[in-house]
């Protein structure tokens, strides 16, 4: 569980070091001006750290081609819920820097930038949220299956006891 600030200052070097989606975030977003205002400044807010990492989710999933956002809630993340969801975004932000095409990231930097991001974080709860009740489903599914199937195996159990009592 790395705190925002950690996530946030690796991200900020793997953009100066590789010179990748210099234009996704603003030096506010990414904290230079923060280090340049010193100590006395006042840490970002839980709604701006959660826009950042909207941001950052939006497009390491455009530029992957992969719905990251389905796996990682930036409001789990930054609550420090979701170790897991922070090691898939730090993997998915590492092979993005690495590896993908500078045309395809140049891309997915424009797409984030196109679409506002409460539109983008409602986007991710939507589809979350969806799954979530699929799931739902399919469980209460399988334990009305696996009632009806312990019903009929008891079947003959009754049936026998039934027909000793009336013996």
């Amino acid at each position: 569980r790395p705190p925002f600030s950690y996530l946030r200052a690796i991200t900020a070097a793997a953009i100066e070091t590789t010179g990748v989606a210099t234009t996704l975030f603003s030096a506010e977003e990414l904290g230079i001006a923060e280090a340049s205002a010193g100590p006395d400044a006042p840490p970002p807010d839980k709604a701006a750290k959660i826009r950042f990492l909207v941001k950052l989710i939006s497009w390491l999933r455009f530029a992957s081609g992969e719905r990251l956002d389905v796996f990682v809630s930036p409001a789990k993340v930054v609550s420090g819920q979701e170790s897991e969801g922070t090691n898939l975004l730090l993997q998915y932000l590492g092979w993005v820097m690495k590896y993908a095409e500078r045309a395809t990231v140049d891309k997915a930097v424009e797409q984030t930038l196109a679409v506002a991001p409460e539109a983008l974080y409602q986007q991710a709860i939507q589809i979350r949220s969806t799954i979530a009740k699929m799931q739902a489903t399919y469980r209460g599914k399988l334990a009305r299956r696996k009632a009806e199937a312990e019903a009929r195996a008891r079947e003959p159990e009754r049936a026998a006891a039934a027909a000793a009592a009336a013996a």
